[in-house]
Parts: structure tokens; sequence; C-alpha cells
């Protein structure tokens, strides 16, 4: 997972850059009674090795979207649909 730092940093400043408030949480395995300690929060976007990036939304209640997923909602000029997850930042 090298350059995980540097992708939170840049999704950080999308995101204040949107207007949008964020929360920068640190759990070890993943699973819905953690985050669902934070009721306040919209959307989860997971940071993690391209391997176990994509989670089925079958498992969790709230959304979880991968780094792409956020900058292309946040960024279409710059990150464009194109039938295609990046699952490796």
């Amino acid at each position: 997972m090298s350059d995980y730092a540097e992708i939170i940093y840049k999704l950080k400043e999308v995101i204040a850059a949107s207007g949008k408030k964020y929360y920068e949480v640190l759990v070890g395995k993943l699973n819905e009674p953690k985050l669902k300690n934070l009721p306040s929060i919209e959307m989860y976007v997971y940071v993690g090795c391209r391997e176990t990036s994509l989670i089925s939304s079958r498992e969790f209640m709230m959304p979880i979207c991968t780094p792409h997923e956020l900058l292309m909602a946040l960024l279409p000029e710059r990150f464009p649909w194109q039938s295609k997850i990046i699952t490796d930042f």
C-alpha cells in the first residue's frame, strides 16, 4: 500500500474544495458495527489495497466507495465515467 498517505491527502483536498466536510477514520478490519458508531457520515471512502478495495454493497447498510469513485463524483471533468473502476492509486 505504497502512496496511501498521498491519496488520503489528495482526497482531503478535493473534498474540502467541493465544500464538504470529511473525517479521517482508521479501522483495522472494516465492519458495519464500527461504521455505525459515526451515524452522521453520509458516505465512506475506503482506501486500501486494490485486492480488497471493492466492497459488496450487501454487506453494509451505508455507501462505501473507492477513491476513484469519489473523484469521479467530485471532479467529473477530470475523471469521466469510462465503464471501468480503477482500484490502484
